[in-house]
């Protein structure tokens, strides 16, 4: 295809859920190359009032080391990403943990904690989150103060 140019994707999904793209190249998804992909089951009553997609990221890029430069790091075998250099360290975020890399920021929806993507709920009201961990190595714990959670879904890995 010629830069620039465009095509169109026909295709069936078998399966309703939550999924995201993003490529297998490079290091296009620590740039943040990745969106949200939804697949709304039609037999689904739907049984709340809001629903809200939430991508949780970890994120270098701007920050210090590029994307690049903390690979680099990794495939020479220090195994310590960029913490070895002034990063925050392993878990300094709200507990927070990953296994190689320190991340300087976290992003909700493509938004840091000191901006954040406010979303709303009146009292009473049910609110479908639809998660998704775009981090390329941090494991987040996710809880609402003062709020109940359920898993009603999940991978299938």
């Amino acid at each position: 295809m010629a830069p620039g140019g465009s095509f169109d994707f026909d295709f069936i999904v078998p399966d309703p859920g939550t999924y995201w793209l993003h490529p297998h190249t490079g290091l296009q998804l620590d740039r943040g190359l990745y969106a949200p992909f939804v697949i709304d089951d039609p037999a689904e009553p739907g049984n709340y009032d809001a629903e809200w997609v939430v991508v949780l990221d970890d994120w270098t890029d701007g920050m210090g080391p590029s994307p690049e430069q903390i690979l680099a790091t990794l495939t020479q075998g220090s195994g310590s990403g960029f913490g070895s250099m002034g990063g925050m360290g392993h878990g300094g975020m709200g507990g927070m943990r990953g296994g190689d890399v320190a991340y300087p920021l976290y992003l909700v929806n493509g938004r840091a904690l000191t901006d954040p993507d406010v979303l709303a709920a009146r009292p009473g009201q049910r609110v479908r989150l639809r998660l998704i961990n775009a981090g390329a190595d941090t494991i987040f714990r996710v809880a609402l103060a003062g709020h109940q959670l359920r898993i009603t879904h999940t991978d299938r890995f």
